[in-house]
């Protein structure tokens, strides 16, 4: 990437952060708001299935301008599409294939991936994210429950899974099968949600 690129407003990862820390921050999200649309839980599943693809990733609050890089909208609460792929261009519920070439393309040509946020949720998503900014200080209670999620995912063999129903998911375009499969991801974390900081405002 072009170092003399700005970074964006309101960037709350200006370091790589583990991808265990993104990853409890996209259950969160997931978890959060059921009204998110299929292909945004879909999005969300499928960086959650690829660890590695996930390490590319920087979250990045409501900005126009973006890096050198992909970059991902998303709109949490809405019922229209807003995936908006690095060319402009949007993806619809059937065209989810879109979405896993270019990111897919972005992994192998080791490009940062911009995942934008959109509102409602600003402050919500921004305080949750304050936390694992590398410039502040995680608590001992924030470490514990994100070391405690991470060696239950990796205990239970989850990531592989959860790798196995979304490729499936998405190979097929199956929008029952992959909302049966975020029914179980609830259940689970349901069971887990000794855990699990809901952050609420």
């Amino acid at each position: 990437m072009d170092n003399n690129r700005p970074i964006p407003p309101f960037s709350p990862f200006k370091d790589k952060v583990p991808t265990h820390e993104k990853v409890s921050f996209l259950y969160w999200l997931m978890k959060k708001h059921k009204s998110a649309t299929f292909e945004t839980r879909s999005l969300f599943g499928y960086m959650l299935a690829h660890p590695l693809l996930l390490s590319r990733i920087r979250f990045v609050m409501d900005v126009n301008i973006y890096p050198e890089g992909i970059s991902l909208g998303i709109n949490i609460n809405s019922t229209v599409s807003n995936i908006i792929l690095s060319d402009g261009s949007r993806v619809y519920p059937n065209e989810l294939s879109k979405i896993t070439e270019a990111l897919e393309k972005a992994e192998k040509d080791e490009r940062t991936i911009w995942c934008h946020i959109h509102y409602p949720y600003y402050s919500t998503c921004q305080k949750y994210l304050s936390i694992l900014d590398r410039e502040m200080h995680l608590s001992k209670t924030d470490i514990k429950e994100i070391d405690y999620f991470f060696e239950f995912m990796e205990k239970y063999k989850t990531w592989e899974y959860i790798k196995e129903q979304i490729d499936s998911a998405l190979d097929t375009n199956d929008k029952i099968k992959f909302e049966k499969w975020v029914s179980e991801k609830e259940s689970f974390l349901e069971k887990f949600s000794p855990y699990i900081t809901e952050n609420e405002m």
